[in-house]
């Protein structure tokens, strides 16, 4: 006997159903009354030894009894030949497959244009990344990645399923962090009308993931399509007639910038020249995150002596000098024709809160500036004006075009909200993935520095691993994001000083 659910033949009692019948359960966990007599999978038909010597993948999944979204499909055959890319498709079954069969025996069926492209099975496409075609998730699981961020081992993995999920798994801090991703749909939607069901249809996506691979290294990126089929990945449009190049994007989102800690591979990879990320996407708005630390007077490091003499010593404490670095940044940083959005984040307020801790008195090195700042914030004031300290400071330095925006604001891009930092929660509460993935809008934020897709939430992550405060298991990573014209988004990675493959 066999779990019509999974597969799985390790089938033990699990008492008494309602209506009198046995229940059975499977070792993954799955119920039934109605055990199978033959295995139900969907046996890969992909040519997996020609699919492990690609260094192009692009991962989708389909679900069985559905039909193809036949626009969608035609567009990722035509971004694969555009990139020499070998498609993969992962099989899915609906949640109960009952739903689909008058009969539990009942051989669950495919689509025939995808039948050249499945995978059922596991592979490794380089010694960092695996596709793990035979872990079944359900179609309506509510969280796809539960519970899985072990089960790859040391390697990350790219999952079958039609919502499209991202979450890190930390990692020794000098490790290439481990990833989890799940594929979004090449299916239409198909679901039943419970809860459960219309849930799931909510957060299907007509989407891939597109793996480029140099050596140990990957670089994923969502392909996420409108109901029309077309997808936007970088500056070019796919649709199934072909693609057209030279599309800016509307915004792109840095990851927290930090500017004290500066990666130059990665300001090179993200700003200089053409083959840089914005020299690529041309940006109509940059959102950014943390531009400024505030290591020079961190209150964090007030009882830290030791520290504190350190910062002395290498002159890292002069407060106005951090800042004028952050200024400067922005400055050298803006792509022509480019708003810059400044975020109201927590590094920000740091200043504020230097000017309400710190003695004058007892440091001699910042007292001029101290008194020159606080003159500034005490004139505001008066003038009833309620920018931050942060935004005083800011906007007598910088000549790029520039907009604050504080927790209170809305910022609408495409209709994706990016006016959250991150570090607070709906009603002033604590921040997590999970609160603003259940906000009314679609939203893109940074802080945790850990990238992460949770349904409509995006999260950017940091800009640079050098910060001196970073120690141990990690799950940060330099990320970056991208919202199209057709308000679609995509993460996009920087690794080992690189944004893509260079092969």
């Amino acid at each position: 006997m066999y779990c019509p659910k999974c597969g799985d033949d390790k089938l033990i009692k699990a008492g008494t159903a309602g209506s009198g019948n046995q229940r059975w359960r499977c070792s993954s966990g799955h119920r039934t009354t109605r055990p199978s007599r033959e295995r139900i999978k969907a046996a890969s038909t992909l040519d997996t030894q020609q699919a492990r010597t690609a260094k192009r993948w692009v991962i989708t999944s389909a679900q069985n009894d559905t039909a193809l979204h036949t626009p969608f499909f035609h567009s990722l055959l035509v971004f694969c030949k555009h990139h020499q890319a070998q498609l993969i498709i992962i099989p899915v079954r609906y949640s109960n497959p009952d739903a689909m069969h008058k009969g539990a025996d009942s051989e669950m069926q495919w689509p025939p244009e995808v039948l050249p492209y499945l995978l059922d099975e596991d592979l490794i496409l380089n010694s960092n990344l695996a596709v793990m075609g035979d872990v079944k998730i359900v179609a309506t699981a509510v969280n796809p990645l539960s519970g899985l961020q072990t089960i790859s081992g040391h390697r990350s993995a790219i999952l079958g399923h039609a919502q499209v999920a991202m979450e890190m798994v930390a990692t020794p801090h000098n490790k290439l962090p481990k990833m989890l991703h799940t594929t979004g749909s090449v299916s239409r939607k198909n679901y039943g009308r419970s809860k459960t069901g219309k849930k799931a249809e909510h957060h299907h996506t007509l989407g891939a993931v597109y793996v480029e691979t140099q050596g140990k290294y990957f670089w994923p990126r969502e392909l996420i399509a409108d109901s029309s089929g077309t997808f936007y990945d970088l500056d070019i449009r796919y649709t199934r007639e072909g693609y057209t190049t030279g599309h800016p994007v509307s915004g792109l989102v840095l990851g927290d910038e930090h500017v004290k800690w500066s990666d130059a591979a990665v300001l090179k990879a993200t700003f200089e020249g053409k083959g840089s990320l914005c020299g690529t996407v041309k940006p109509e708005a940059l959102v950014r995150h943390d531009i400024h630390d505030h290591y020079s007077g961190s209150h964090h490091h007030l009882g830290n002596h030791l520290l504190q003499l350190a910062k002395h010593i290498k002159a890292d404490d002069i407060v106005e000098e951090e800042l004028q670095l952050s200024a400067d940044h922005v400055n050298h940083t803006s792509p022509p024709n480019c708003i810059n959005y400044i975020i109201e984040s927590n590094h920000h307020d740091h200043l504020a809160q230097w000017l309400n801790k710190t003695d004058p008195k007892r440091d001699l090195k910042n007292a001029a500036f101290y008194y020159k700042l606080m003159g500034k914030a005490v004139e505001a004031i008066e003038k009833g004006d309620h920018r931050s300290v942060f935004e005083l400071w800011m906007a007598d330095n910088l000549q790029a075009p520039y907009k604050f925006i504080n927790a209170n604001d809305e910022l609408l891009i495409e209709g994706i909200d990016c006016s959250q930092h991150g570090h607070i929660g709906a009603n002033g509460a604590r921040a997590g993935k999970r609160s603003f993935a259940n906000a009314s809008y679609k939203m893109i934020a940074g802080h945790s520095h850990s990238p992460c897709i949770e349904k409509g939430f995006y999260q950017v992550g940091t800009s640079t691993m050098k910060m001196g405060y970073a120690k141990g298991l990690s799950s940060w990573m330099v990320t970056h994001a991208i919202i199209y014209p057709n308000g679609k988004r995509s993460l996009i990675h920087i690794i080992n000083g690189k944004w893509r493959s260079q092969t």
